[in-house]
């Protein structure tokens, strides 16, 4: 958690991509897929990318996911490339 601005929107989004599935306490569905990280990462980014999609649509009701690209750095660990707007009337 950031020292402040953690009741953004874009925040919030970072959060939930940075917490694995089955990490939260009574939200256990709340996060990204934990065992795509292991597998080939050209066989599963196009999942990944559902996936991160889809839990934004659910954890970050203030928010429109536009695009969402996953790629692999140098360590093979899955880095999010998001483009998100905010939804009409949120601040």
């Amino acid at each position: 958690m950031r020292k402040q601005g953690n009741s953004r929107p874009e925040v919030c989004a970072y959060n939930i991509l940075s917490t694995i599935r089955g990490e939260v306490a009574y939200e256990r569905i709340k996060g990204v897929d934990g065992r795509l990280t292991d597998q080939p990462a050209n066989m599963v980014t196009g999942e990944a990318e559902t996936d991160a999609e889809r839990q934004l649509e659910i954890f970050e009701p203030r928010i429109d996911v536009n695009r969402v690209e996953v790629t692999t750095d140098e360590h093979g660990d899955f880095e999010y490339d998001i483009q998100l707007s905010r939804k009409e009337g949120e601040k």
